[in-house]
């Protein structure tokens, strides 16, 4: 047996006794072979056939397709990162490449974050991370991709020196803004009052907010308001000076929604119809829980249920043992919809009736 014109099989002399030889069964591999030709030589004449008639033909004749498992599976990438919204295709390889199935699935560990499609098209969701994990069909081997979305976030800076952020929010509902040095020292030059109108801008239903702010090269004396769209912060210029006395490089702020589940129950039952909202302040990398005699000017704003009397709204302070204790600076402005208080130490502050 010739396989395009080269020797793939050669069987042992077979002899007719009363009739047609019977057929050998065989297996020959005939990959990558266009043509088969079988050829039928003269033996010489055996005993038993003195006519010499030598003939041969194909006997049920078979192709099977051979199988090859997969060994493995490898993918383009092993981290892709994205801004939300975007897309990018992975590429899926089967080894060994000549495997006979190269069938695969596609999964993400959180869809929140960034979905996949059953060709391998990655899309951002939203910030945070996930695993892309490619599966085959055959053998289930896996190989993985980490996908980190990043969000998208516009800032810009007016002619008065008003810093406006737009950003996305994460899966965990948490919006972390970072300024740039260059947006800072921008607004600080603009700015006539020597204040910066930070205004964060995230997504309907954000939990929490984060800022990150460059304070080095400020002029002296420039103090910050932050407004993170639950709390509106105002941090004066002497609040950006470390406990040993030297000017801070960087500033921290976050303002985020207390989970009413992890209060101790009078905490729970006093902010079951309003908001608690955790402050912290670091400098450096260094958490400020006291400001040292300084003070921290915080409105909040708060739309009266019906009923309330606006002179009997204040702030709580909720303490590490859950306990309140009312601010007594808080006050209530109805014309700009604000409870407005001063603290000299950060944690958990909540608006309600006083009691």
């Amino acid at each position: 047996m010739l396989g395009d014109g080269f020797s793939i099989y050669k069987s042992p002399t077979m002899n007719t006794v009363s009739g047609p030889a019977a057929g050998i069964p065989i297996e020959v591999d005939i990959t990558g072979v266009n043509e088969l030709t079988l050829i039928v030589n003269d033996a010489g004449t055996p005993t038993n056939n003195p006519s010499n008639s030598d003939h041969g033909d194909w006997a049920d004749a078979q192709i099977i397709p051979r199988v090859v498992p997969v060994t493995g599976v490898t993918v383009s990438k092993t981290e892709l990162s994205l801004t939300k919204g975007e897309k990018s295709t992975l590429q899926a390889a089967i080894l060994p490449a000549n495997a006979t199935n190269h069938d695969v699935e596609w999964s993400t560990s959180s869809s929140a974050v960034a979905t996949v499609s059953s060709k391998g098209e990655v899309t951002a969701i939203a910030p945070g991370k996930a695993t892309i994990t490619l599966t085959s069909k055959d053998g289930g081997f896996k190989a993985t991709t980490t996908v980190t979305v990043h969000a998208k976030q516009i800032t810009t800076v007016d002619l008065k020196g008003n810093i406006t952020v737009h950003i996305d929010t994460d899966a965990a509902g948490k919006a972390n803004v970072v300024l740039s040095a260059n947006d800072m020292n921008t607004a600080a030059a603009k700015t006539t009052n020597k204040l910066i109108n930070i205004m964060i801008k995230p997504d309907a239903g954000t939990k929490e907010v984060a800022v990150l702010a460059p304070v080095a090269d400020l002029k002296q004396n420039t103090g910050l308001v932050i407004n993170t769209g639950s709390a509106n912060t105002f941090i004066p210029s002497d609040m950006l000076v470390n406990k040993n006395g030297t000017d801070a490089a960087v500033l921290e702020l976050s303002v985020k929604q207390v989970d009413k589940d992890k209060l101790p129950p009078a905490a729970q039952t006093f902010t079951l119809q309003n908001t608690a909202l955790d402050f912290n302040l670091i400098l450096d990398g260094k958490t400020i829980s006291d400001f040292g005699g300084r003070s921290v000017e915080i409105n909040l704003p708060y739309t009266l249920k019906m009923g309330e009397d606006p002179n009997e709204m204040v702030v709580y302070f909720i303490n590490n043992e859950g306990k309140l204790e009312i601010v007594k600076n808080s006050s209530y402005n109805s014309a700009t919809s604000n409870v407005h208080f001063s603290v000299k130490q950060f944690g958990k502050y909540a608006v309600a009736a006083v009691n």
